[in-house]
């Protein structure tokens, strides 16, 4: 999983109520269907639209202990800032570890919520059983 929500069962649901609202509209042609699928399409609007506003102004950044003894976790920080007006309720940040060495990768999904031009801090440990260096670094935040 690349860390994104699941939407698809929603994105389904809603394509089969504006099919229905389609096939309602034709077979009655008054104002009830026609004001149902208006409510719809705005509804289904604004989520994209505060989702494009607010993730526009995230950042994100990482901090990770220099070194760490074999088979010891290190402590990690994930910061992430909101500089926007809008609230985030809910984001889920992946945070993808990885060894260079090994080849093993393990992705993380940490979630924080952000207050309007606030920050938040999550705290998260890492751990390799084997030598080596671990690279940990975040994707792209889903508000």
């Amino acid at each position: 999983m690349d860390g994104r929500p699941r939407v698809w069962p929603a994105r389904v649901l809603l394509a089969a109520w504006v099919a229905l609202l389609a096939v309602m509209l034709v077979a009655d042609p008054s104002w009830v269907p026609a004001m149902l699928l208006a409510a719809t399409a705005a509804a289904a609007a604004v989520p994209a639209v505060l989702g494009a506003l607010s993730g526009a102004r995230l950042q994100a950044r990482i901090s990770t202990p220099g070194q760490v003894p074999k088979g010891a976790a290190a402590d990690c920080t994930l910061s992430v800032a909101n500089e926007s007006a809008l609230p985030v309720w809910r984001m889920r940040v992946p945070v993808i570890v990885g060894n260079p060495v090994t080849g093993e990768q393990t992705t993380l999904s940490l979630d924080a919520a952000l207050p309007p031009h606030g920050t938040a801090s999550v705290p998260f440990h890492v751990q390799s059983s084997r030598c080596g260096s671990l690279s940990v670094r975040c994707e792209c935040a889903w508000p």
